[in-house]
């Protein structure tokens, strides 16, 4: 890999040669030093391109990756008042995302309800990465859903 900078020392490119074909990727970052797009092209051809938003408190709100001619989009939702935690997640699947904080703010769980159905895991769960979701009709979903997350 060959690397090239912006004045600031933040990754400007990044070039991977030596196989049968060539990878460039291609970042810009906003005056606030955030990445706010980036791409990746394969022997010239754009394969993927990313663009995220921020809001006023320095926030990721929007992200949107396209590759080839689909376009993959998340936008979050954060809770406004003292302590702006991230209240939800929309994802690329239609599956929205709740996080659930205690009244210390903190998070306890996150909740799920869309195309894969509803679940809760808990932080405790998380933390011990043992949870599984309750998803009906598993057998029709392809393999990458599975039950494990």
């Amino acid at each position: 890999m060959t690397y090239t900078y912006t004045p600031d020392g933040q990754v400007y490119s990044a070039k991977e040669t030596g196989t049968n074909r060539t990878v460039d990727y291609v970042y810009s970052f906003d005056a606030k030093h955030r990445l706010i797009s980036s791409e990746k092209k394969v022997n010239g051809t754009t394969v993927l391109r990313t663009r995220q938003l921020f809001n006023s408190n320095d926030q990721l709100t929007h992200e949107n990756w396209k590759m080839d001619t689909k376009t993959y989009y998340r936008i979050l939702t954060y809770n406004t008042g003292t302590d702006y935690s991230l209240n939800t997640v929309s994802m690329p699947t239609d599956e929205l995302l709740t996080m659930g904080y205690d009244s210390l703010r903190r998070l306890l769980a996150s909740r799920g309800n869309g195309v894969h159905g509803k679940f809760v895991v808990s932080l405790k769960q998380m933390r011990k990465r043992k949870f599984s979701a309750r998803i009906p009709h598993q057998s029709k979903l392809p393999a990458r859903y599975g039950r494990e997350f």
